[in-house]
């Protein structure tokens, strides 16, 4: 009963660190969209949205997703109203939803290990999520606590996937379409990793737009 209470308290309840999510996210996802469609000219902001979003899940997840403040975490008192489920739930997946954010910048911008980072942190998300599930079956009182994690694992893991399972040509031809000089220099590194001149040709043709 008390933990359905608190569940019902977290969802209405809008701290600073929800807001902060919220608004970067609007944020990230206007940058994800705008480079899809008309190509690298805010990759800067990009980058640095994502690199944010990512620091910010890894420190401030446990916050956002149990509706806390750090006044919370001041008192034995104020501490006891997080479950030890709450506590290992919110900091977990802190860091899946980090992951798969540095994962998305790796897919996006062609780095090494690209495909290892997106699959991995959709397989992170698939079995946290599925662990949720059975979770969610035997404590129902749970539900709108747990209904926020569905929600950003569907955003977060299905990006990855999609990413993961896009054929690397047709991601270059979406992402770098303006950028033949790049889409060349990574089809000759990635045909000869061993070439140092081809790593530097690809070094510079990706300076081009960051």
């Amino acid at each position: 009963m008390q933990s359905a209470l608190n569940s019902s308290k977290m969802e209405n309840n809008k701290t600073t660190f929800k807001k902060i999510e919220y608004y970067g996210g609007l944020i990230t996802l206007a940058l994800l969209v705008f480079r899809f469609v008309f190509g690298t000219a805010l990759n800067g902001l990009l980058i640095t949205a994502l690199v944010l979003m990512a620091i910010y899940y890894m420190w401030f997840g446990f916050f956002i997703f149990n509706r806390a403040s750090l006044r919370d975490l001041a008192t034995p008192k104020s501490r006891s109203k997080f479950t030890p489920f709450m506590i290992a739930s919110g900091i977990l997946m802190s860091l899946i939803y980090s992951f798969c954010t540095i994962a998305i910048i790796y897919g996006i911008y062609f780095y090494q290990a690209m495909n290892f980072m997106l699959a991995t942190g959709f397989f992170f998300v698939l079995f946290a999520t599925s662990f949720t599930l059975v979770y969610h079956r035997l404590n129902k009182e749970d539900a709108a606590y747990l209904r926020q994690f569905y929600r950003r694992s569907a955003i977060l893991g299905l990006f990855c996937l999609f990413m993961w399972l896009t054929p690397v040509d047709t991601r270059l031809q979406i992402l770098f379409r303006k950028h033949p000089d790049f889409i060349e220099a990574y089809k000759d590194y990635h045909a000869n990793p061993g070439d140092t001149q081809a790593e530097e040709r690809l070094k510079a043709a990706r300076s081009l737009f960051r």
